[in-house]
């Protein structure tokens, strides 16, 4: 509701809407009419004609009254307008005679949660929502969530109340038709219960949205349909959210409160949200360490059949292997044994002929404890045996190749190495190398070496060498096949191959590498997702702590007094600021002007706007400038607060990531003209940290996050330019001297 103005008896009178609840009881022994009269010194207290407006405007003594809306009227009276079924009356504190016949009651605006109570039954399985806080007027909200709140609904309040008599009564949080409150008992008039409060358990909660359609927030801590927040975006799958405090609700679901409202982690037992209790780990492993492949393995044992052989292993991120071979003789035999046992495959060397062969597995998926093992055939190394004839060791620093059945070298990456009848130029390479870090021996004595002083290899494939020759430094493996000749090379996150390779091989690959890729994608989001929702986790203040301050009744005379100022509290009931800030400077240095704009943090509602001309600055100032005046306003405000209707905390941000680095401590202050500026704010800072309940802080942001202190700045610039062409054409008149302007709701104070 806008502010606003009117004329009663001479004179004009500003009224501000309650944001927070006023409410009154009858005290007077006769009954107190609300009537409806388009001029407001026509109010009273008389009854009604007959058959104007009904009894329905009739408040019995002992009533209790919730105005929307409070105007002076008189110099000792007030007006209050109040709603019915959508209808506006107004009713006075005084009656014609001056007596009182309103008293204000005390409100607690303490946040708290309610169930509607299970022991409802038979008739009471529902109860009505009213417009006023008492048991005989009609439901004011006929909708049929907001208006009739079945039983084991969950619901939050953020006032309550009670009359002479003892009786509670509680405001729900939000309603979906607008200026009409909605007021609910905590036990019935015949003493059935009602409301029951719940408890409201403190945390942090980082939750991951796993349900496919996404989320709604909602108002209550409820997942009806109907209590989506209006223009609220779905919260989608996949994306991160941060809860501070959870409620557990009809079906002993937990439902969390979040930015803006609630979110339920599962509905009726079913999960909607994926909890995080840690930061999900970015993926920095290389697909194509993973990946072995070996084309045409003891091909030559088949004689001259021209069917392809292949073995192809990919192993995924969270150890899953996928095994696909086609190949005979008893290497193919242990491959399948390994599958079997779950193991998963982590090395292979088979020659030409078949007849030497070398595979090494991990511990199988069943039982871990088992460890890895290996298992060869004619191998003559005898570094690979111990005296028991089992594998010494295996896995990076240990690496098995053959070439040929009689050509093959045993890598050990801490010790040296042994081979068997390797050509005199690649053996006096690896001896002249202090450390070999790959090594693979193919067919007709070719190979490709990797030492601590270079690559060096020995293809007989032109197109083959062309391809290493681009991007040596990131090969895994290569497999070059006996038969036809194809090749594959393995690179980090792809690979490369030539005709003739198996299409399985070609398809498992190419669907390991995408898969990897939009993993490392999905993780990172993830990553990012949660980070975000750790950074927001601090800014959704506790219920406990989102309370209003008693909004300050003035009497009619001291009102008119103060008829063109806004309210002492700039800004208002907020408890919870954001502040958008902004310099603009025209010239770097030039004419420079600031904006900024104050939010409550809660409920988003814009609460006051600043914008300055502030001379000739460079942009680093005026950045600095828009901090401070921030800064001192809010300190101003501060200190002339009383302690319980103290704001509690302030979120200040700039898209100057300089100025937020510098004031974080992050950046060191090398600009002489900046370091008065920086002691400034980080003076003010300080001291806003020891005023304010859960304190201040800077925040780096995007350019968007500010664009409205952008534009208000540039605003300021702008009229400013405008005067002083205006003072150009106007030969001897004097400049005007920028002012600053703020803006409060509605108002505008120049």
């Amino acid at each position: 509701m806008s502010s606003g103005a009117f004329t009663s008896g001479g004179g004009e009178w500003r009224w501000t809407p309650l944001g927070v609840p006023v409410v009154y009881e009858v005290v007077a022994l006769h009954a107190v009419y609300a009537v409806k009269f388009d001029d407001l010194p026509q109010l009273a207290n008389t009854t009604p004609a007959r058959g104007s407006r009904g009894e329905r405007y009739v408040f019995l003594p002992g009533q209790l009254v919730a105005p929307m809306e409070r105007k002076p009227c008189g110099p000792n009276n007030w007006a209050m307008r109040v709603t019915f079924d959508g209808n506006d009356a107004w009713l006075t504190e005084l009656d014609d005679a001056g007596e009182v016949v309103l008293m204000r009651k005390h409100v607690d605006t303490k946040q708290r949660c309610y169930q509607v109570s299970s022991h409802l039954s038979g008739t009471f399985t529902s109860v009505g929502v009213r417009s006023q806080p008492d048991y005989d007027f009609a439901y004011s909200i006929s909708e049929k969530y907001t208006g009739l709140l079945a039983k084991g609904r969950v619901i939050t309040t953020d006032a309550r109340v009670c009359n002479s008599k003892g009786d509670a009564f509680v405001r729900l949080t939000s309603v979906k038709t607008a200026n009409i409150q909605s007021w609910i008992f905590e036990k019935h008039a015949d003493g059935h219960q009602v409301l029951t409060e719940r408890a409201v358990e403190v945390g942090e909660w980082i939750f991951e949205v796993s349900n496919s359609a996404g989320l709604a927030v909602r108002r209550w801590p409820d997942y009806d349909a109907s209590l989506k927040l209006e223009g609220e975006e779905l919260k989608k799958c996949g994306s991160f959210v941060a809860a501070r405090e959870r409620v557990q609700g009809e079906h002993g679901d937990w439902m969390y409160r979040v930015d803006g409202g609630w979110l339920f982690s599962t509905r009726e037992g079913a999960r909607t949200m994926r909890h995080h209790s840690s930061r999900p780990v970015s993926i920095t492993s290389n697909p194509g360490e993973n990946v072995i492949v070996m084309l045409d393995p003891g091909r030559w044992a088949n004689g001259e059949d021209d069917e392809a052989e292949y073995i192809c292993f990919v192993t995924h991120d969270d150890g899953r292997q996928v095994p696909h071979f086609h190949c005979i003789g008893t290497v193919a035999k242990q491959l399948n044994n390994c599958a079997a046992k779950g193991r998963n495959v982590t090395g292979v060397a088979v020659s030409p002929k078949g007849d030497t062969w070398y595979v090494s597995a991990g511990a199988p998926a069943h039982n871990p404890s088992a460890g890895g093992h290996a298992w060869w055939n004619g191998v003559s190394s005898s570094d690979i045996k111990n005296a028991d004839g089992r594998i010494v060791s295996f896995g990076s620093k240990y690496v098995y190749c053959v070439g040929e059945s009689t050509t093959e070298a045993f890598i050990n990456g801490s010790n040296g190495f042994n081979t068997h009848n390797l050509e005199s130029d690649l053996l006096d390479i690896m001896r002249g190398a202090s450390r070999i870090h790959k090594l693979m021996l193919f067919h007709n004595n070719q190979y490709f070496l990797h030492t601590n002083k270079g690559f060096y290899w020995k293809i007989n494939n032109e197109h083959l060498e062309k391809q290493i020759n681009k991007q040596m430094h990131d090969i895994v493996s290569i497999s070059i096949s006996p038969r036809n000749g194809s090749w594959i090379v393995i690179y980090s996150n792809r690979y490369v191959s030539s005709t003739g390779v198996p299409d399985v091989v070609g398809r498992t690959l190419g669907t390991f590498f995408k898969e990897h890729h939009e993993l490392v994608a999905k993780r990172s989001s993830m990553t990012a997702g949660y980070d975000a929702a750790v950074h927001t986790i601090e800014r959704i203040p506790l219920l406990s702590q989102v309370e209003k301050a008693q909004p300050v009744l003035q009497s009619p005379s001291s009102h008119a007094s103060s008829s063109h100022q806004p309210s002492l509290r700039r800004f208002g009931d907020a408890r919870h600021l954001e502040a958008h800030t902004d310099g603009a400077s025209r010239g770097n240095p030039g004419d420079a002007a600031i904006g900024v704009i104050f939010y409550d943090s809660l409920t988003q509602m814009r609460l006051l706007e600043i914008q300055e001309c502030i001379g000739t600055r460079t942009n680093n100032e005026a950045e600095y400038h828009a901090v401070i005046t921030t800064l001192e306003l809010v300190l101003k405000e501060v200190n002339g607060c009383p302690l319980a209707d103290r704001v509690l905390s302030l979120l200040v941000q700039t898209d100057s990531e300089l100025l937020a680095r510098q004031i974080q401590g992050t950046y060191r202050v090398s600009a002489e003209n900046l370091k008065p500026l920086h002691s400034h704010a980080c003076d003010l800072l300080a001291r806003l940290n020891t005023m304010l309940a859960n304190g201040a802080r800077i925040e780096h942001v995007g350019r968007s996050r500010v664009a409205d202190a952008d534009q208000v700045a540039n605003e300021a610039l702008d009229r400013q330019s405008k005067r002083q062409c205006l003072s150009n054409s106007r030969e001897g008149l004097p400049h005007t001297p920028p002012q600053k302007a703020f803006c409060v709701s509605n108002w505008r104070i120049d």
